[in-house]
């Protein structure tokens, strides 16, 4: 009797999961390299979380808040949820950096892997975005005036700034309107921006393959392990690792919320997440006329950096001590962000 034949569809998507599982590996490649697995996994994390609290939460101004306390006090384990969704929005921002520093540091960013560093640092940006228009959704006071300094920022760019500020806003002022265009954003536009980021990047990564640690393009590579068992192991590990710290902080932290938003309450001093607490030091270190160095010239500046990074550099050599140049400025760059956001974080 003939032996029977897979199915076509069948046959690719087996071959295409061994490909992807049986992956050789360079020597060289650790625990660091786990960083983009805790990501998709924190990414999917959000999503459930956030998919969850979307079933509850109403986007009005007249019920936003109501809708959020009804969410921490009536629903089952909605208080642990709202934890966990606003403990890994930190969690994503801490891991992300350190992923972007490790690629930098690893050199992985140069020929051809340009584009996939181009793509996580958009998908950073786009994390700040779901951070940002995250903030106004409580409908608390932090939400409300926090929301109010970030759209004067917006504001601030030269012959553009007023169109998007009233664009955010929905009008001359925040308003209702403003708490319906953030909830789009947060819950259609950024997460099918996200999605597509998300995809590109994992798609690129696995055409370029990982990139074998200080080695140049032109040098031997020894490869020692395969994704499966070797760097699965280790991604399962970290990711249980995080999570524990994440459900443990939002067990016994939780997300905070403020009273009620109150536009007429003028000493009220907003405070960003402390994701923002560097461009928040900025904008008080620059004031007045010197206001938009801080708001727009200086962090403009360093996104249009940190995206040429790859065709700025045109060093072919990986190993620390064979580029010094760009690991001082990396460093110090590093530092100063740490700086600036320490700094601003003492004085609130």
């Amino acid at each position: 009797m003939a032996a029977t034949s897979q199915p076509p569809t069948q046959s690719r998507w087996k071959t295409a999961l061994n490909t992807f599982l049986n992956e050789p590996l360079p020597r060289g490649v650790g625990w660091f390299h786990s960083l983009g697995s805790i990501l998709l996994f924190l990414a999917i994390l959000q999503a459930f979380t956030g998919l969850l609290l979307a079933l509850y939460y109403s986007p009005g101004a007249e019920v936003a808040y109501e809708s959020i306390q009804y969410i921490e006090t009536q629903v089952i384990s909605g208080k642990f949820i709202r934890g966990l969704h606003h403990w890994t929005a930190s969690a994503f921002v801490v891991i992300l950096a350190l992923h972007i520093l490790r690629t930098f540091l690893y050199a992985a960013y140069k020929k051809p892997r340009q584009f996939t560093w181009v793509l996580g640092v958009l998908l950073f940006l786009t994390i700040l975005g779901f951070a940002f228009t995250g903030y106004l959704l409580p409908w608390d006071m932090k939400a409300y005036f926090a929301t109010r300094v970030g759209i004067q920022v917006a504001a601030s760019a030269p012959m553009v700034g007023k169109a998007m500020a009233r664009l955010l806003q929905g009008g001359a002022e925040l308003s209702a309107l403003t708490l319906t265009r953030f909830y789009a954003l947060h819950v259609i536009v950024l997460p099918l921006t996200l999605l597509l980021l998300i995809a590109l990047h994992v798609v690129a990564v696995r055409y370029f393959h990982i990139t074998p640690p200080w080695k140049r393009n032109d040098e031997p590579v020894e490869m020692t392990g395969r994704f499966y068992p070797d760097q699965l192991a280790r991604d399962v590990v970290a990711i249980v690792a995080v999570f524990a710290v994440i459900a443990v902080l939002a067990q016994s932290r939780g997300a905070p919320l403020e009273a009620r938003a109150d536009p007429a309450n003028t000493s009220y001093i907003p405070r960003p997440d402390w994701y923002f607490y560097g461009l928040f030091q900025l904008m008080r270190l620059f004031q007045g006329k010197y206001e938009i160095l801080g708001t727009l010239i200086l962090p403009g500046l360093f996104i249009a950096i940190l995206l040429l990074i790859p065709f700025i550099d045109k060093n072919p050599e990986r190993a620390w001590r064979k580029r010094p140049l760009a690991l001082l400025a990396g460093v110090f760059t590093f530092l100063i962000i740490l700086g600036f956001t320490f700094w601003g974080g003492l004085e609130g």
